[in-house]
């Protein structure tokens, strides 16, 4: 009797085994594969999109990471850096790479790879605006040249005055005696004499005469020729103040560039007047229809855009400043952090990382 309910007990839970096993799911050994979320915006050359296809240095690279860590990962559009980090933040995307700079402030909030681009900050400006004609007619009423003028003036009434009191007996038909007749005369001889002109209508005929001619002819070669080196220091200090050459021209100027980025917050802090362009493209049309004075990003997204839809209207000027370095950003903690470093400093041995490099930026 008890031999039949054990024998009984152990059919029943075979049976109920053999359930539990055909309920369950086939196993395979392996987990469903995860596909990562991998937030991006256009930056060129770093990142471009074109018909939902997209292709860059920083594109190639994660292509190459993805690769190396066995991953497979889609894109999610972005249009502003702040978008990207945002994404991350929250979770709707894992990782995030076009050109964001790495920075204390960022750092706080996500995590980042080793850095695998350095870069910088530059300038553009629009190529015909280096210098305005209007601006250069204004620097003609400088106060430098307007001070010589005076001193000609004076000179001019001075040398006018002598040669009419002793050519007013002498030459009265050239110099007559009446005083506002014979010294406007006088002016007249004064000013072509110093200007080199000498039309010979007038000409002193006495010795005294003469004489202050002679005199006056040197001291008009030396009034002109400091005319002249005031007029081109002016125009040229005009030149170099009035356009802009780097970035320390920048403050008090009207300056285009992308909102969030580091670039907005350097013109902040510099004095600039900031105006913010998303997409940054809006940015170099306001540049060229002299909406602002200059734009400031991403060294290599101006090269780019000057090389080739800005060619001939715009310019790149001056150094790089304020560097930068571009990271991939994750999440706070995340496990990817680890193994994207370590793919990124297998790539640079394995001389991957400068051949993708060099497909971009070489020129």
């Amino acid at each position: 009797m008890v031999e039949t309910m054990t024998k009984r007990g152990l059919n029943l839970l075979a049976a109920a085994a053999l359930a539990a096993l055909l309920a369950s799911p086939p196993a395979t050994g392996q987990e469903e594969e995860r596909v990562l979320r991998v937030a991006t915006k256009p930056f060129p050359p770093l990142v471009l999109e074109k018909d939902g296809v997209w292709s860059g240095f920083s594109i190639d690279l994660w292509d190459a990471v993805a690769a190396d860590l066995g991953v497979r990962y889609e894109w999610v559009g972005k249009e502003k850096v702040q978008e990207l980090l945002d994404a991350v933040g929250s979770g709707e995307a894992d990782v995030a790479i076009a050109g964001i700079t790495i920075t204390a402030e960022r750092e706080r909030a996500l995590d980042f790879s080793h850095p695998y681009y350095e870069s910088g900050l530059q300038v553009m400006i629009a190529e015909e605006r280096e210098g305005s004609f209007l601006a250069e007619v204004l620097a003609l009423f400088s106060p430098a040249i307007l001070e010589v003028l005076g001193v000609i003036a004076v000179a001019v009434l001075v040398s006018a005055h002598i040669v009419w009191f002793f050519e007013r007996r002498a030459n009265p038909q050239q110099f007559p005696k009446g005083y506002f007749r014979g010294v406007w005369e006088a002016i007249w001889w004064s000013v072509v004499t110093l200007s080199t002109v000498g039309y010979g209508d007038r000409t002193p005929a006495g010795v005294p005469g003469r004489l202050i001619a002679m005199v006056w002819i040197f001291i008009g070669i030396v009034l002109v020729a400091f005319f002249t080196a005031t007029v081109t220091s002016s125009l040229t200090v005009e030149r170099l103040e009035g356009g802009i050459a780097g970035p320390d021209d920048l403050p008090g100027r009207t300056v285009g560039t992308a909102p969030g980025t580091t670039a907005a917050r350097w013109l902040e802090e510099n004095g600039a007047t900031v105006r913010e362009f998303a997409p940054i493209e809006d940015a170099y049309a306001a540049l060229v229809k002299g909406d602002v004075e200059a734009v400031v990003y991403d060294a290599p997204v101006l090269l780019h855009h000057a090389s080739h839809a800005g060619k001939g209207r715009v310019l790149v000027v001056g150094p790089l400043f304020e560097k930068q370095l571009y990271g991939i950003a994750v999440g706070r903690g995340s496990e990817l952090r680890e193994k994207i470093n370590l793919s990124l400093l297998g790539l640079e041995e394995s001389r991957k990382y400068e051949s993708i490099h060099d497909r971009w930026f070489r020129p």
